[in-house]
């Protein structure tokens, strides 16, 4: 018998490992390649979408242009989502004031704006920069100050003009089209055959290099700037009259009116429509589509051919909610149309038309928004919007719902009279988190609609995008998502039909009833293993792999290498793109890694015993379990490969990848280093009825400056600069310019002679600048087209996609060109540079400039505020980069004393918190790091921690704090507590409610006694006060200390008065008798002999005191005030006029007053007779009735009528009372006219 050696059993061993590893790996890989089959599924799923030349049911090749808007499915509504919160206010940001306040400087003399000229132009000269010395020998030419120029004995002078030759041509002007004609024939005859008309609109579509204008009769142009952008020719024009008869071919029953005049022009990218180019809108809202030549093989233009007519809501058989009219402004973007319109007797305002609510329809279809805006605005432009990584690889981009988690929210911003009002629109995911919040959770009915409309598998992969982002900010809408994505996901099912079928392959997608087609290119594992029919895997299974396919759907079909010159590589995916990227991936693996529950249960019927009819149903069910589970797990570990893959990836391009890849290389695996052949891009999700803009911002403009603007100005504008988050203001010749969110970086320009006409801002040609100037500044004025420089720091902190960029204008003038009579009021640049621009005279311009050779800077050169701080950031950064916790403290403290606290705050180190925490409870509650503590937790978005540090500042009892400090604290904590985020605490906010009014009461009694201690003579009562406003600035009282222990003692009757108010004490006798001290004090300081002066006063003080209270204030007793007052008038002499009219102007009914005086006929009255005047009240209400006559058209029509009877009643007891009394007969005829008067109203009615 044979034995088996030792070596024997060792290489058997080894055998049989390595057939197990063998075939684990090729099970791996099985796995892995049906994980690429799954998501190449459900991205050509994703891709399914109609085209919207294809919504539009427009025929290729075919002469005829299609029409809709007119039927209810165009514009649905009523459908689910109707309680949805859609307009959420965030704050309110006004001007800078220091623009403001250059608005209110003197203009100052010749004689000393010349002094103070030659004094800055002295301290600029002496200066060791030359390019300032370039800068001051512009700016004295172009003013000229020739002789003073001459006068200069700085070598830089010389250097200067050895080189102007070459700068003044270093720029000019080109007309690009008038015709050779212009230039033969005389100007007279050129006005005879020409209509004069000026361009009013430039659009670039920069993804194609063609270039559209309208002009202000309507004339529409189309001009190709050749495929690299860097050529000009013009091709065909349309007017309006033109465009109007093309459409009424296709609608004879449209009304003109409809379609002109047209308002704006808008360009669309290929990115959205291969086949159309331009959109035209009207002042109705009717929208024109238009092709320019283009077909899917060539993107070039050569016509301008009508296809497409699209009504405005309000053409339905339904009746509509509003309709758009007299639009003003409009802005178009990627299926977005937003409008502002002004109809006539109606407020402002402004309208959203989008489709990415019905990305999955076949038609046509757009949900409809409309606002009302607080003014009329003046421009419309949109911010803030696009991917955070580069586009997708097709040309035609897949609709919002496949994008957004890439996407931030577009931002729309109208600038007018009243500031800046900014809106965003809500992203399909923003709308689901809105039903999360207003349902408080995902159990409400709007929650099910929502699944319900967009389909399961779709809602899931929604709720995957919420779900995933579990910041602080989110964490509840987070945990609302997980519950619906289970709640609502479903699970495996298998039809009874399918039992009869044979079981061939432990795996298969998601099965259709009809299996797809074979693809061109698909890969299968084997053409046996087809898919299983009517077996449906879960939503949650669909939407986890829909949403994973989304986010790889960037880079899947992407070369991730690209060269660059002969055997050089270089990676075209950016670091930015690689860890956005990984980090979804990231997030979803750990929600995979939280939510274990997702995997099916290995078995579901593993107890099953007794065989029946069900058994087999039971089995079959069981084994769909178990393939939902595999395929889950394949998933979870595709993703861990795919983040380690993007993480070495990403590690390549943080350490230069050219370098990496000089290395050698193997030709072979640099060919196969790419994703997979393009696919189509994917349709979206569909719901109804959902207003889309969400108002942000709302920015007044306080009316004084408004009125200061409409004194001095002759030219006034405002726009908005998109490119760089930025507002300008251009009055006369000045310009502003400043971030309109954050209120920083204000620059200004006034080196001009002449009113600003025009204002554009355009990136320069590539390589044209050596210093990193970043964007054009170019200025129009009637003489002259100025250009200036932007430039921004070479050490920019790293983008996070919501920083601003730090922008610093260049005030040297770059390139001076006349303008020979043509005034430039339209100014566009295209994104290769150049710059475009419309004349008064309906032609085209563009402004030639060449490259820019700057000044050498001298090597003595101080470096710049600028530079120092992009140094002393760049080292900072270096060392909160290092892990030694102590090194980061160093830094904490250095940035402290040298009052870099801003900064400091901005830092998102994890050190940082503890670094100002451990020095909190090092200095006992110290000021400075807790005033930093508060910032830091506010700037990061713990507000409530915040607002718990101010109120603690506030409430500490010390002598280092003021008592306006401490109001401001709570002030703080109080917007803390009121943010978005913070908003839940109600206890909490009330109590800081209730802490800042009583401080606002201890505000008023510290001011009144700090005057009492400035103004008394009294030493006893001076030491008293001093020792007052000591305690009141050191701590905070409650309203009990504050009454008792000031209002009292130094007898602050006012303040007395609002403490009563504040602590709702209704005690109708001291509120009376402290109304009398308040009286009585007036009437003791005053000194003035007429009574008439004397009374007015004490009127004076009433009315101050009754513009402070509310209307109905139970601490502002009308009938005693009445009665008060008209005895002290009877008691001075004063005109019995005097009361009644000063109520009457503080704005008090006279319903009111009459009932008062009424009241007071009744009363006994010895008490004016022995004031005095016997007849004070009788002539007092005689002037009541009076001032009643006179406005007596203010009133509403059945009160007035009301209150003529009851006046009519009164007048008629005064007379009475008269006819008892002698020498009255001049008061009795006086008082007769004035009931006579009052008949007459009671007659009118």
């Amino acid at each position: 018998m044979y034995t088996m050696s030792n070596s024997d059993i060792s290489i058997r061993n080894q055998s049989m490992d390595s057939s197990r590893v063998q075939m684990e790996s090729l099970e791996t890989a099985a796995k892995m390649l049906e994980k690429h089959m799954m998501l190449e599924k459900h991205m050509v799923l994703d891709s399914n979408y109609a085209s919207l030349y294809d919504k539009m049911r427009i025929r290729f090749n075919k002469n005829c242009a299609t029409v809709s808007g007119s039927s209810e499915l165009d514009y649905p509504r009523g459908a689910a989502f109707t309680n949805i919160k859609q307009l959420v206010p965030v704050n309110k940001v006004p001007i800078p004031p220091e623009i403001i306040e250059n608005f209110k400087t003197q203009v100052p003399s010749k004689l000393e704006a010349k002094a103070h000229i030659d004094h800055i132009i002295a301290q600029c000269l002496a200066s060791p920069d030359i390019l300032l010395h370039a800068s001051v020998y512009d700016w004295m030419i172009s003013n000229g100050l020739t002789d003073d120029l001459i006068e200069s004995s700085k070598p830089s002078l010389e250097k200067y003009l050895r080189d102007a030759s070459w700068f003044s041509a270093s720029c000019s002007k080109v007309c690009l089209t008038s015709s050779s004609l212009t230039y033969i024939l005389p100007t007279f005859i050129n006005a005879l055959i020409t209509q004069e008309d000026s361009l009013a609109q430039i659009c670039i579509d920069n993804s194609r290099n063609v270039l559209y204008t309208r002009s202000e009769l309507g004339l529409i142009s189309v001009y190709d700037l050749y495929e690299r952008g860097q050529g000009f020719r013009s091709l065909v024009s349309l007017s309006e009259e033109m465009i109007v008869q093309q459409a009424l071919k296709f609608h004879i029953t449209l009304q003109k009116n409809y379609l002109k005049p047209i308002v704006s022009i808008s360009a669309i990218e290929a990115r959205e429509c291969l086949l159309l180019g331009l959109v035209v809108t009207c002042e109705s809202g009717t929208r024109l589509y238009f092709n320019a030549g283009f077909t899917p093989k060539c993107q070039r233009p050569s016509t301008l051919t009508l296809m497409h007519v699209r009504l405005p809501p309000g053409f339905t058989g339904a009746l509509p909610l509003a309709r758009p009219d007299k639009v003003n402004l409009v802005h178009y973007s990627r299926g977005n149309l937003v409008m502002t319109t002004a109809p006539t007797g109606i407020q402002e305002s402004i309208w959203l038309l989008s489709s990415d609510p019905y990305a999955f329809h076949t038609s046509f279809m757009e949900s409809q928004t409309c606002l009302i805006m607080d003014s009329k605005p003046w421009v419309l432009e949109e911010v803030g919007s696009g991917a955070t990584t580069t586009a997708m690889c097709t040309k035609e981009e897949p609709p919002l719902v496949v994008r957004q988690h890439y996407e931030r929210p577009a931002k729309y911003v109208a600038l007018g009279p009243h500031g800046v009002e900014i809106y965003a629109k809500l992203r399909p995911v923003d709308l689901l988190a809105q039903l999360f919040k207003d349902g408080n959770g995902p159990e409400s009915q709007s929650v099910k609609q929502y699944f319900q409309a967009q389909s399961e598998d779709q809602a899931c992969a929604s709720c995957l995008i919420l779900a995933c982002n579990s910041n602080a900010q989110n964490i509840t809408i987070s945990e609302w998502a997980t519950r619906a994505f289970f709640l609502y996901g479903g699970e495996p099912k298998v039809s009874p039909a399918s039992l009869q079928d044979s079981y061939t392959s432990p795996f298969s997608p998601n099965v259709i009833s009809t299996p797809r087609p074979v693809q061109p290119g698909a890969t299968f594992l084997s053409t046996t293993q087809q898919p299983q029919q009517d077996t449906v895997f879960s939503a949650k299974h669909n939407g986890l792999y829909l949403y994973v396919s989304r986010i790889l759907r960037p880079l899947w079909t992407r070369r991730v290498v690209r060269e660059v010159g002969v055997g050089e590589l270089d990676t075209s995916v950016s670091l930015l793109e690689v860890s956005t990227v990984c980090s979804h991936l990231q997030a979803v693996s750990c929600f995979l890694e939280n939510n274990s529950s997702i995997l099916p249960p290995s078995s579901v019927v593993k107890d099953i015993t007794i065989v029946d009819d069900n058994t087999l149903y039971k089995t079959r069910l069981q084994e769909v379990y178990l393939m939902e589970r595999k395929s889950l797990e394949a998933l979870k570990q595709f993703i861990g490969q795919a983040c380690q893959i993007l993480g070495f990836w990403r590690i390549l391009c943080e350490h230069h990848f050219p370098n990496i890849a000089s290395f050698k290389i193997d030709q072979d695996y640099c060919a196969t280093v790419s994703g997979s052949s393009e696919l189509d891009y994917p349709r979206g999700a569909a719901f109804t009825n959902i207003k889309q803009l969400v108002p942000v911002n709302k920015v007044p403009i306080p009316p004084e400056i408004i009125e200061n603007f409409s004194l001095i100005q002759s030219h006034s504008s405002m726009g908005l600069f998109p490119e760089i988050n930025r507002a300008w203001l251009a009055v006369d010749n000045q310009i502003y310019i400043w971030d309109y969110e954050h209120r920083t970086d204000i620059s200004f320009f006034d080196g001009l002679n002449n009113t600003i006409i025009g204002v554009g801002l355009v990136k320069p040609k590539p390589n044209i600048f050596k210093s990193n100037v970043k964007y054009l500044l170019v200025l129009s004025t009637i003489m002259e087209v100025v250009i200036l420089g932007m430039m921004v720091p070479e050490h920019e902190p790293e983008s996070t996609g919501e920083g601003q960029e730090e922008i610093q204008l260049v005030k040297k003038v770059l390139y001076s060109i006349p303008t020979d009579g043509v005034t430039m009021s339209v100014i566009k640049g295209s994104s290769m540079g150049r710059i475009f621009m419309g004349g008064t005279d309906g032609n085209l311009y563009e402004i030639k400039y060449q490259r820019y050779c700057e000044l050498p800077i001298a090597e003595t050169q101080v470096p710049s505020k600028l530079e120092a701080k992009a140094h002393i950031d760049h080292i900072i950064a270096q060392c909160l980069a290092s892990p030694d916790i102590l090194l980061h403290a160093s830094v904490y403290d250095w940035m402290i004393s040298n009052g870099l606290t801003d900064d400091l705050i901005e830092s998102s180190k994890p050190s940082l918190e503890k670094y100002l925490v451990r020095c909190q409870s090092l200095s006992q509650f110290s000021l400075d790091h807790n005033g930093l503590l508060w910032k830091y937790h506010e700037r990061h978005g713990n507000h409530a921690a915040a607002a718990d540090i101010l109120m603690k500042m506030a409430k500490t009892p010390g002598n280092n704090v003021e008592l306006q400090e401490r109001a401001e604290f709570l002030a703080k904590a109080l917007m803390c507590m009121r943010s978005q985020e913070a908003g839940v605490m109600g206890h909490y906010m009330h109590e800081l409610q209730d802490l800042l009014q009583v401080a606002g009461v201890q505000k008023a009694i510290l001011a009144a006694i700090t005057d009492i201690a400035n103004t008394t003579d009294n030493p006893e009562l001076q030491v008293s006060a001093q020792h007052a406003i000591m305690s009141l600035n050191s701590n905070l009282y409650d309203v009990t200390e504050l009454f008792t222990n000031y209002a009292e003692e130094f007898e602050l009757w006012e303040c007395k008065l609002h403490i009563i108010e504040l602590a709702g004490y209704r005690d109708d006798h001291l509120i009376q008798s402290t109304w009398q001290k308040i009286l009585q004090v007036e009437l003791d300081s005053c000194t003035a002999e007429d009574p008439n002066i004397v009374l007015g006063i004490v009127m004076d003080k009433v009315s101050s005191l009754y513009n402070k209270y509310e209307t109905g204030s139970f601490v502002f007793p009308m009938d005693f005030l009445v009665y008060q007052l008209e005895y002290i008038s009877c008691s001075l002499r004063a005109s019995p006029e005097i009361v009644q009219k000063s109520f009457v102007s503080m704005g008090v009914p006279f319903k009111s007053l009459v009932t008062i005086y009424e009241d007071l006929s009744k009363r006994n009255s010895d008490t004016w007779a022995q004031s005095g005047d016997p007849l004070h009240l009788v002539i007092a209400i005689g002037y009541l009735a009076e001032n009643f006559a006179r406005r007596h058209q203010e009133i509403p029509s059945p009160l007035r009528k009301q209150l003529a009877f009851k006046l009519q009643d009164l007048l008629t007891n005064c007379l009475s009372t008269l006819y008892s009394k002698t020498n009255v007969d001049q008061v009795v005829q006086w008082l007769k006219d004035i009931q006579r008067d009052i008949g007459e109203i009671c007659m009118q009615g």
